[in-house]
């Protein structure tokens, strides 16, 4: 019996092949692009990921702050007498990759007559080269020496002093006295935003330590071999700075209050506005089809009925064909799909413009998952199949000789 309904209701959509190929068509335009647009939501997350995590490491080390709320950032330094103790123990983690310290400066910045403020960190270059390399990039860098004497300087900033690759820059800094030390600048590059452009250096770690004679450290990043087990990998961290008897907060990238988080719930705001719009068309398109089905063929419905087939049957018949509708609509957004993102994936991605407060743009690619697939199938036919039983549930209140002798 259900193959025969199957059949039945498969023959069916193309008695009014017109009507059918324009909800196959709108059906598929729908499904398309909750596909295209998951798969460049997919892409975008990811790069964001990868961004927040080559920034602040999967585990961010920092010191406590009274009064601190959930996602702040405590500037404060903190004594690290045993910092390679303390390393050591990390890396004993399972999966931990890397662990690299950070420390926070501001001061002057001089070159020839002229001076500007600054803000920026003193890193271990060779360590944030290879985190950056693989996690944007994806490729091991080439080379892995240490700079000791070269500084990466924002572009604006570089701009206002006039200096370039090869120059010699001059920093002050203000700690029980005025302290001063040079360096060349080996790279001038671009922040994530204008504002960081126009103040930011990066510099080595262990002669910014030796300039302010201390050891301490403003936070340690974590970087592991897979994200997963984060959670389990924070919690042990946790235990082993508290069995050092450290005041440290142990946070994750992702975690409640994040910028990573904060980013996603937007985006993701944005694609249930989408997926809502799409349901509703795809809802009264095929209710509007049923329901002309139902028109023109009432005295067929009565001349079945009249054959023993009860209403039941009837309901079933047509939410195959609300299915089947929805099925095929759905099989032709996934060609429409998968050639649209493989043609723009082919020429470089999309061109998205950058946001008000930073200053590079990107290219995103289309990355179409297994994810925004099944949410497309599961939209395409179970909106289709709801939206035939309400538009059927009309058909209940009709009698066999109402439905004959329809006109």
């Amino acid at each position: 019996m259900k193959v025969l309904f199957l059949k039945h209701a498969f023959r069916n959509i193309f008695r009014n092949r017109f009507r059918s190929i324009s909800i196959l068509l709108t059906t598929g335009i729908c499904s398309a692009v909750l596909i295209v647009i998951g798969g460049f939501y997919d892409y975008l997350f990811r790069s964001v990921e990868n961004e927040v995590i080559a920034e602040q490491g999967h585990i961010k080390i920092y010191k406590k702050a009274s009064g601190e709320s959930s996602g702040d950032f405590s500037q404060e330094m903190w004594e690290c007498t045993d910092y390679d103790g303390l390393e050591k123990d990390i890396l004993n983690c399972n999966n931990v990759s890397m662990v690299t310290p950070r420390l926070v400066i501001s001061g002057l910045a001089g070159f020839d007559e002229k001076t500007a403020i600054f803000q920026g960190d003193a890193v271990v270059f060779e360590r944030e080269n290879m985190i950056n390399a693989i996690l944007l990039h994806g490729k091991t860098p080439l080379s892995t020496e240490s700079e000791t004497s070269g500084v990466h300087i924002g572009k604006i900033l570089a701009r206002n002093l006039g200096v370039g690759r090869g120059d010699i820059i001059n920093l002050l800094v203000q700690t029980d006295i005025v302290k001063g030390i040079s360096f060349t600048v080996t790279d001038v590059i671009t922040t994530v935003s204008e504002e960081l452009d126009r103040v930011y250096i990066k510099m080595p770690l262990k002669p910014v330590q030796t300039l302010l004679d201390t050891n301490k450290l403003h936070s340690m990043h974590v970087f592991l071999k897979e994200n997963k087990d984060t959670d389990a990998i924070k919690n042990r961290i946790g235990e082993i700075i508290k069995k050092r008897g450290l005041d440290l907060k142990v946070s994750l990238y992702n975690e409640s209050g994040s910028y990573f988080e904060e980013v996603q719930n937007v985006y993701m705001n944005n694609y249930y506005f989408i997926l809502m719009v799409i349901m509703i068309t795809i809802f009264f398109s095929i209710a509007n089809t049923i329901t002309m089905a139902i028109m023109e063929r009432v005295k067929e419905m009565g001349t079945l009925r009249s054959f023993g087939m009860s209403i039941r049957h009837l309901i079933v018949l047509f939410i195959y064909e609300g299915f089947f509708l929805g099925l095929f609509g759905y099989a032709f957004g996934i060609f429409i799909a998968v050639s649209g993102s493989t043609i723009i994936n082919s020429i470089g991605g999309i061109y998205i413009p950058p946001p008000p407060t930073e200053e590079k743009g990107f290219y995103a690619i289309i990355n179409i998952s297994l994810v925004p697939l099944f949410i497309s199938f599961i939209i395409a036919t179970g909106v289709s199949v709801l939206s035939s039983f309400i538009s059927t549930l009309k058909i209940t209140s009709l009698t066999i000789i109402d439905e004959l002798g329809h006109i």
